[in-house]
């Protein structure tokens, strides 16, 4: 299943994402919003930029009327989230993008059992979506930050995308397409996953994988067998932990951790940064201790690979 697709997209949620900017902003992106979803509201319209779009009870409504919809986005409540993907999986969608995070964990393990079985690819929870600059927004990352080009960002926090973005286009360097995980601790994409899409996608030269010490899935880097074997891919990588400066036994600045580590033990991050840096190390990718640095890293990963070709 590709990661990315560019086809019609249905929108599951309520009421209110539709008085806010996500919506406009994705259309304006180029994004096909065929239908949404909301219970109660079928039979309504949306007055969207691009025409008025059907509102419809149920996914199944909404894909029989329109066969071509891909991707759904998925705006529920954390409560509801698990209820609609089942729904979106039932009625035969294939690539979900769920923006609400907070979901209670076993209801991912259910959902990406569900997924696996499917063959469904799920991106987040939590996950701001995918943007392929001056083409397709599938979430609500913000576009005025990236500019078109040849790096792929991915990323956990759509915060640290966005500025390493904004350094690489000061350095001349545009995104070929920035893919954000998530937050939550489980996730139904990780880092790998990413890296087997992009190792095909002939829009990307070069990639920066960004991950923070704090986030739980550690998916990033622990396991520096499968993060090598990407060395051969022909695209140089760039990775970046944010947190691994903080001292240990520092509570993670994300508030939801936080309060929950007021429940429990104190939350660390600086161990687990290590933890993921040192596999980095091992698999010999190049690692920047600040943002400011991913740019010129990557220039020069991208001027040695051109001076690789040119001697062989």
């Amino acid at each position: 299943m590709k990661l990315i697709s560019t086809g019609q997209v249905l929108v599951q949620g309520t009421s209110e994402i539709l008085t806010g900017k996500h919506l406009p902003q994705v259309q304006a992106c180029g994004t096909d919003i065929a239908a949404i979803v909301i219970v109660g509201q079928g039979g309504s319209t949306w007055a969207g930029a691009q025409g008025d779009v059907p509102i419809f009870d149920l996914v199944e409504q909404a894909t029989e009327v329109m066969p071509e919809i891909e991707t759904t986005l998925i705006f529920n409540p954390a409560y509801a989230v698990l209820d609609a993907a089942l729904e979106a999986i039932d009625g035969g969608l294939r690539r979900l993008i769920v923006i609400t995070g907070g979901i209670p964990p076993l209801d991912i393990v259910r959902l990406l059992r569900k997924a696996k079985a499917t063959g469904t690819t799920v991106l987040g929870p939590g996950s701001k979506g995918i943007l392929i600059p001056n083409g397709v927004l599938l979430g609500i990352q913000e576009p005025h930050f990236f500019s078109p080009g040849g790096v792929a960002i991915v990323s956990c926090y759509s915060s640290l995308a966005a500025e390493v973005a904004t350094r690489l286009t000061k350095a001349g360097l545009g995104q070929s397409v920035s893919i954000n995980l998530g937050s939550d601790t489980i996730l139904g994409t990780d880092f790998h996953r990413c890296l087997e899409f992009l190792k095909d996608d002939p829009q990307t030269e070069a990639i920066a994988l960004l991950d923070y010490g704090n986030s739980g899935h550690s998916n990033l880097c622990l396991d520096s067998k499968l993060l090598g074997k990407y060395l051969n891919l022909g695209k140089p990588l760039v990775a970046y932990v944010a947190g691994h400066l903080l001292p240990r036994e520092k509570p993670i600045p994300e508030i939801g951790s936080v309060i929950a580590s007021q429940f429990a033990s104190t939350v660390t991050t600086t161990s687990n940064a290590k933890l993921k840096i040192n596999a980095l190390k091992k698999a010999k990718i190049l690692i920047a201790d600040y943002p400011h640095q991913i740019p010129d890293l990557i220039k020069k990963a991208m001027a040695d690979k051109f001076l690789t070709k040119s001697v062989s």
